[in-house]
């Protein structure tokens, strides 16, 4: 995640862009010592167009054969998602964002992509119910390679050593820069002001300031007379004389100059250890996924929010100490509530969803979704909201995260998993996402957790129904492959019942 300034550069030809992110026009933040910023390849976990993906401030960036698709959401409905501010049910469920296109016009057929400099780490994806679109082992890098996007011209993607995103356009000799030709599809407006290229979206304002040339002669870096040429939703570059002999770097800056913020929440709500001392986290993401259509578009905050586990080496410092991270989910709200590693090494996952695919194994427990009344957590605010109601899942991922070894849904037509009725003093606690799971020697999983449905699955316990609270506490066993429920009971009042955690 870059919060700071962020550079585009074209190099040898190259066209360097240098993007400033703001918050409502303070001062930039100074520039990260380490390298954030990744490219992840898709394996089919987004559209086939995009083959590489970075997260940039409140927004996305996919790179194509053809160019680059940049996607951003509303700085300011991001904050309030990630805020939980407000209180239940206040808020726009819908988030404005935009998503503008940058294309090679005329680029070559033969154009390829090829990533260097693998991060450390993996990602594992498993999104909705369809194991074909399921991604593992995916992995990240620090920049990409274009070939033969023009005659002679190349292009590469990083992040350079100040934490500033670049794109290098290499022409070698022979080639024209001229050639360059970057047709922008989807903006609101577009214009040259004092030699600067304005790119104007419904949420935000993208500045290319005048850019700067020059060549590395014997050595020396000799200037180049460089500017801007507009025609239409064409930018292409006029050059002064220089060396055909010699690479030659065109340097624009590119300032976005009112995004900010991350898609991923600021919750952290579980945590657990394995017997290794690594850590693991849970918490929640939103994501945009690769854009629809160009333009300005209205899509709703419950559309993408994932569970996000993270796995953690904690003898490594930096970027370096992530040995995974996974995504679970499926189409609404789906958010983790405890966490446990078995004996086998193998994390087990408990939490809600209001998704009717999320991600469950076919032989398990329970593979579809009870649902229920909508659900609004008390404090959730925008994104928060189940509407189709909300089930408890189960799942449960290998030492790696790269395989989803079983998933089950647990509930029946009402409310599993959420407090109902909670006062406002449990705002930002998360303590409406009620629940906690343990493991036994032999991988039997225990869970506690809350009710409101009369007909939650109970099994050989000592109460069958429900005592008629708001909310009931619930108790049960799960066998260690998740098929079957060995004993589960209610265990309430007539008043509204809460479990108190295992651990």
């Amino acid at each position: 995640m870059l919060y700071s300034t962020l550079r585009l550069l074209l190099s040898t030809v190259a066209l360097t862009a240098s993007v400033w992110v703001s918050v409502q026009a303070k001062p930039a933040a100074s520039a990260p010592t380490t390298k954030s910023l990744e490219f992840v390849e898709n394996k089919g976990q987004w559209d086939a167009r995009a083959q590489y993906m970075a997260e940039l401030p409140a927004g996305r960036l996919f790179l194509e054969k053809t160019g680059f698709t940049y996607t951003f959401a509303d700085p300011e409905a991001l904050r309030s998602h990630r805020e939980h501010s407000s209180p239940a049910g206040a808020g726009s469920e819908k988030l404005r964002a935009h998503a503008y296109r940058v294309t090679f016009d005329g680029s070559s057929s033969g154009t390829s992509l090829t990533p260097d400099e693998p991060t450390a780490g993996f990602r594992n994806y498993f999104l909705g119910n369809d194991a074909k679109h399921w991604a593992s082992s995916v992995r990240g890098f620090r920049q990409v390679r274009y070939t033969n996007v023009y005659p002679r011209i190349g292009a590469r993607v990083y992040e350079n050593a100040g934490g500033n995103l670049e794109y290098d356009f290499t022409v070698q000799p022979g080639g024209k820069p001229s050639a360059i030709r970057l047709r922008y599809t989807g903006t609101e407006r577009l214009s040259l002001e004092n030699g600067q290229l304005v790119v104007q979206t419904s949420v935000g304002t993208v500045t290319e300031q005048t850019p700067k040339a020059w060549q590395e002669i014997n050595g020396q870096r000799v200037p180049v007379a460089c500017a801007f040429i507009l025609e239409k939703n064409v930018l292409s570059f006029r050059v002064g004389a220089y060396d055909s002999r010699q690479p030659l770097i065109i340097d624009p800056t590119v300032i976005f100059s009112s995004f900010t913020g991350s898609t991923a929440d600021n919750w952290g709500f579980t945590a657990t250890y394995d017997a290794q001392g690594n850590m693991y986290s849970g918490g929640i993401v939103f994501g945009l996924g690769y854009p629809a259509s160009l333009g300005a578009v209205s899509q709703s905050f419950g559309g993408g929010v994932d569970v996000a586990i993270i796995k953690y080496n904690t003898t490594v410092r930096g970027s370096a100490a992530r040995l995974y991270a996974t995504y679970l989910g499926g189409n609404l709200i789906d958010a983790p509530h405890s966490l446990v590693v078995n004996s086998q090494n193998e994390l087990v996952i408990l939490g809600s969803t209001g998704s009717n695919n999320f991600p469950v194994s076919r032989t398990t427990f329970d593979d579809s979704f009870n649902g229920g009344p909508r659900v609004v957590p008390q404090g959730g605010g925008p994104g928060m909201n189940y509407e189709a109601g909300a089930d408890l899942f189960v799942s449960k991922l290998n030492s790696s995260g790269s395989t989803l070894v079983a998933s089950t849904y647990l509930g029946g037509t009402g409310t599993d998993g959420i407090i109902l009725g909670a006062t406002t003093l449990t705002q930002n606690y998360g303590d409406e996402f009620r629940g906690d799971i343990i493991t036994d020697t032999e991988g039997n999983i225990y869970i506690a957790s809350t009710t409101n449905s009369t007909g939650f699955p109970v099994r050989n316990g000592f109460r069958s129904t429900s005592q008629g609270g708001a909310s009931d506490a619930v108790v049960l066993k799960f066998a260690a492959d998740l098929r079957t429920l060995v004993w589960s009971s209610y265990l309430g009042a007539p008043v509204p019942t809460r479990p108190i955690p295992y651990k």
